[in-house]
């Protein structure tokens, strides 16, 4: 199964991101900010290498 939640693509295409939990927005930032969300700051360090430099 192909994953649905493609983080780095996501952040090359859009100018913002919205993180969803349960149908509802629960975070919102541009590429260049950080999440604030504990899930969204989780999904990100589950996805992402945590230097922006080796993303």
């Amino acid at each position: 199964m192909q994953n649905l939640h493609d983080i780095q693509v996501a952040l090359f295409v859009a100018s913002r991101i919205l993180v969803m939990d349960e149908g509802k927005i629960i975070d919102q930032f541009s590429k260049y900010q950080h999440p604030r969300h504990s899930l969204a700051k989780q999904l990100f360090r589950a996805v992402l290498p945590s230097h922006p430099s080796k993303r």
